[in-house]
């Protein structure tokens, strides 16, 4: 299924908010995203289509769409490779994270903790919290996860005042 690309104007009295109505985002081939983000990982076009399991050609057309979509050159020739512009960087964080969204949604993507690289932090407010917070560490160290958990202690005295 062949999709236009070009990118639609937006009628706003205000630019710095407009947003894609959903026919407008219909017009966009969102798969071009995951081309863009393995492109500004791999700052090169034939590594990032062997990343993807793409043609170097599959993946520089679909670098020439993603110039046409956002208005920019988004990567030019830099020594054997390629180098990010200005609006490219400035995209990368929101395409990076959308994508991340999307995958965490998918069947088969739940939480591997053996995989995970988070940092959770616990706050600890009684005393009793100390123990029980000792066997998730205790827990999680054993799992040899990825997991790293920082323990804040907070505890909170509560003055009781009784008139007699």
């Amino acid at each position: 299924m062949t999709v236009e690309l070009s990118m639609p104007e937006v009628q706003t009295d205000h630019p710095e908010t407009a947003e894609l109505s959903k026919p407008q985002l219909r017009m966009v081939d969102l798969n071009l995203l995951t081309v863009f983000d393995a492109v500004m990982q791999e700052q090169n076009i034939t590594r990032a289509a062997h990343a993807l399991g793409m043609s170097q050609p599959a993946v520089s057309n679909a670098v020439a769409r993603l110039k046409v979509m956002f208005n920019d050159e988004l990567f030019v020739r830099y020594g054997r490779g390629i180098q990010p512009t200005a609006r490219a960087f400035q995209l990368f964080g929101s395409v990076r994270q959308a994508l991340q969204l999307v995958q965490n949604e998918l069947p088969g993507s739940g939480f591997e903790p053996a995989s995970s690289e988070r940092v959770f932090h616990l706050c600890v407010c009684s005393p009793l919290d100390s123990i029980l917070t000792s066997q998730i560490y205790n827990h999680i160290e054993q799992a040899n996860s990825g997991l790293d958990c920082a323990k804040y202690t907070c505890y909170v005295q509560v003055f009781i005042k009784s008139e007699h």
